[in-house]
């Protein structure tokens, strides 16, 4: 147990910096649904269902009526 007190406790900033960006990745994975960040409504309404795409515009695609 000496050994790794001594070889951790150099970089013990590197290591808590780490786990600080990888719990606020967490937290930002849980609470923004994934599905926001992909699709959106670009103006039509709730009928129309968008898919954006990174390099062009958005494809729009109007939902069947029941």
């Amino acid at each position: 147990m000496d050994w790794l007190r001594w070889h951790i406790w150099p970089h013990r900033a590197v290591i808590f910096t780490a786990l600080i960006v990888a719990a606020g990745f967490a937290v930002l994975w849980t609470v923004l649904p994934s599905d926001r960040l992909l699709r959106s409504n670009n103006g039509f309404g709730p009928d129309w269902e968008c898919t954006s795409h990174a390099m062009s515009e958005p494809t729009c695609i109007k939902k069947m009526q029941h």
